[in-house]
């Protein structure tokens, strides 16, 4: 088998560019491949396609592969069609880490069933909690993913979006936060993450204790105690530490209140969306240099569009109900 065809195969399907025959290639090595190889492949994938490294804990990638062989085998033989079935088990493992088989392969994903997936709507904020007595509070437009009753040696949740974290200690159960591409893990702490898809950045900053970041694709990593912040820039790939920060601007959305220090343009409007449920839409290119400080409180959504368009020189105009953002930009 040719390492190298496998390794050109395999990039080719994680960023979307196989063709039919280029699949059908990759399907029929990866049914040959040894169990070492399978894994170092398989792990290339998971991390690709999730954001973050397999959780830890050993998956038996060959035993699942068999698994879904076995499965495959059930199916109606008038359902299968002249080629299917001989790239059914590995299409459905791809797909599986694909697009959440995670879950499956996890050992608190095992137990599906007990499963729960929260995600709080546009204006709202929420409350969650766990079964282990830690308490979190999600922002607007967040989603955690937790089990009912956490099972092995960890604690595992995962965050799209920002949420308060007060953790019930334990010293012989880690607590991890998987948020993107940042993972979080204590013993018992409160702390803030903030990683919200699509945004520029992704921070974790530390009220009370101690916790450990790592940024999952490069591994780079740091400790943090009260009153410190990470903030990884997805753009510029940087992965700063900061000391003696301002923690009560980053918490004090859990009032209502929102403070935004040398922001793109791009994430306040993202945020204002979350917050007031009214889209806005930046037109062209000129604005998307503009970074803002400003802060959201008592002011309705109209007062805070006003605040915007003063900041950035803008001009306003409605198109039903949303409002356009467009105008010849900021100073670099």
């Amino acid at each position: 088998m040719n390492d190298l065809r496998l390794e050109e195969l395999f990039d080719k399907y994680i960023h979307n560019r196989c063709s039919g025959e280029e699949l059908e290639e990759l399907l029929d090595l990866l049914q040959n491949l040894e169990g070492t190889i399978l894994e170092r492949h398989m792990h290339a994938l998971w991390e690709n396609k999730r954001g973050y490294p397999v959780p830890d804990g050993e998956v038996d990638w060959r035993k699942m592969l068999d698994q879904v062989k076995s499965e495959s085998a059930q199916t109606p033989k008038n359902r299968i069609n002249t080629g299917w079935f001989r790239y059914t088990a590995v299409a459905t493992l791809l797909l599986s880490l694909s697009i959440g088989g995670y879950f499956w392969l996890t050992e608190w994903g095992r137990h599906n069933n007990d499963l729960v997936e929260n995600t709080v709507p546009i204006i709202k904020r929420d409350t969650v909690l766990l079964s282990d007595g830690t308490q979190i509070v999600l922002n607007s437009g967040s989603t955690l993913r937790y089990p009912k009753q956490f099972v092995g040696g960890t604690r595992e949740v995962h965050l799209d979006g920002e949420g308060f974290f007060d953790v019930a200690k334990d010293p012989d159960k880690p607590f991890i936060v998987y948020a993107g591409e940042l993972k979080t893990i204590v013993l018992g702490t409160s702390f803030n993450v903030n990683a919200y898809s699509g945004q520029s950045k992704a921070e974790v900053t530390v009220i009370t204790g101690q916790v450990h970041v790592e940024e999952t694709k490069t591994g780079r990593q740091v400790d943090l105690i009260a009153n410190e912040k990470v903030i990884h820039t997805r753009k510029q790939d940087q992965f700063v530490k900061s000391v003696d920060v301002k923690v009560e601007h980053d918490v004090a959305w859990n009032a209502g209140r929102q403070t935004f220090e040398d922001v793109p343009l791009d994430d306040i409007v993202q945020q204002y969306y979350r917050r007031y449920g009214k889209r806005l839409k930046i037109e062209g290119t000129a604005l998307y240099n503009c970074r803002l400080s400003l802060v959201f409180d008592q002011e309705s959504p109209g007062e805070v569009l006003e605040m915007i368009r003063l900041l950035t020189n803008a001009q306003v105009r409605a198109e039903g109900d949303v409002s356009i953002l467009y105008g010849t930009g900021c100073p670099e």
